[in-house]
């Protein structure tokens, strides 16, 4: 019975379930594009925050170069302080060890005033 009423039908039935078929697999394909291109824009994302923090552990290294020879710079400010000082191991200063350690500074500016 059923054969019967499905038997002019079958036709359409065949071609609806060949177009069922093509949607399904046109959708697999853009679902599959999709996902190719979501991983290319990752990738590509990926790599330019590889060479952003290349970028800045670069400048950061710069930096620590510039800051490194400022110590040293200063260390031997320090050392040329030292060395001013008639005894080192004192805890007192005479009148040159404070003359000579007073020239390191800059003298303050005198008020045209006062």
């Amino acid at each position: 019975m059923i054969a019967i009423i499905l038997a002019p039908l079958k036709k359409y039935l065949l071609m609806g379930a060949a177009a069922a078929a093509l949607l399904y697999g046109a959708y697999l394909y853009g679902h599959h594009v999709a996902n190719e291109e979501h991983e290319q824009a990752a990738l590509t994302q990926r790599i330019k925050d590889l060479n952003l923090g290349i970028a800045i552990t670069a400048a950061d290294q710069a930096k620590l170069v510039e800051q490194q020879s400022r110590i040293d710079v200063l260390k031997k400010e320090l050392a040329d302080a030292r060395a001013k000082i008639s005894r080192p191991d004192d805890t007192c200063f005479e009148p040159d060890d404070v003359d000579g350690l007073l020239d390191i500074w800059p003298k303050p500016a005198t008020s045209p005033a006062g």
